[in-house]
């Protein structure tokens, strides 16, 4: 699917709701899976092949750790604006609380 089929079949709504989606899913603790250890071995192994000492390359050295940011605590009135724009976006409505027409 194009960028240009997916920008005229996805509605403002719809991407404000994967944004928030994306967003939540970042902040997420992310876990290693069993293709992360299998990835870690290859580059272990390629690194030991040039090495002067191989047994001092380890496992663990190549495993990633994946923290996540650490957020500001926001006002009620930070989290209040938050909300509001994604409730917005995703009925369609303007800053106003009108109605979006599709084109716009």
């Amino acid at each position: 699917m194009s960028v240009q089929q997916v920008k005229h079949e996805t509605s403002a709504s719809e991407l404000a709701v994967w944004v928030e989606y994306l967003k939540r899913e970042q902040r997420t603790k992310l876990t290693r899976e069993k293709l992360d250890y299998y990835l870690a071995q290859v580059a272990c192994e390629t690194r030991r092949s040039y090495v002067k000492e191989p047994s001092k390359v380890k496992l663990k050295d190549f495993l990633l750790d994946f923290e996540p940011k650490q957020q500001k605590k926001l006002t009620r009135e930070e989290r209040t604006k938050v909300a509001k724009n994604f409730w917005f976006s995703a009925l369609g409505l303007d800053q106003s609380g009108k109605q979006v027409q599709a084109g716009e």
